[in-house]
């Protein structure tokens, strides 16, 4: 029972799983960044190779963002049924929700150099 107290996710019994607010994000997070995602493939694709390394890290930002909301979120199902979640799915959410950042900046730093 230590491993549901320590959860990243809030649990509860009662009433939808969306009702907890960081379960609404999860999944503000997993729509906003598919939209993205299907912006920055666009993108990719229309610029070429030449000019193709900041919306390759940009892609790269938005699969890692949706992966990471996709398995908490799943954290957050599994513990609203009352089992326990997955030690390992709990580390692999919260690390790709938490590394993203660094596609991100490589992304800026490449939109700066083509300037």
């Amino acid at each position: 029972m230590s491993s549901l107290s320590s959860s990243p996710v809030a649990s509860t019994t009662t009433g939808s799983i969306y009702s907890i607010p960081n379960n609404c994000i999860y999944l503000v997070e997993i729509i906003f960044y598919a939209i993205f995602l299907s912006y920055t493939t666009f993108l990719l694709f229309r610029k070429g190779r030449k000019n193709a390394h900041g919306w390759v890290s940009l892609t790269i930002f938005s699969v890692m963002k949706i992966a990471g909301s996709a398995m908490l979120l799943s954290v957050a199902a599994t513990e609203h049924k009352g089992d326990v979640p997955s030690t390992g799915l709990i580390t692999a959410g919260l690390i790709l929700s938490s590394i993203a950042l660094g596609p991100l900046e490589n992304a800026g730093l490449a939109f700066i150099s083509q300037g």
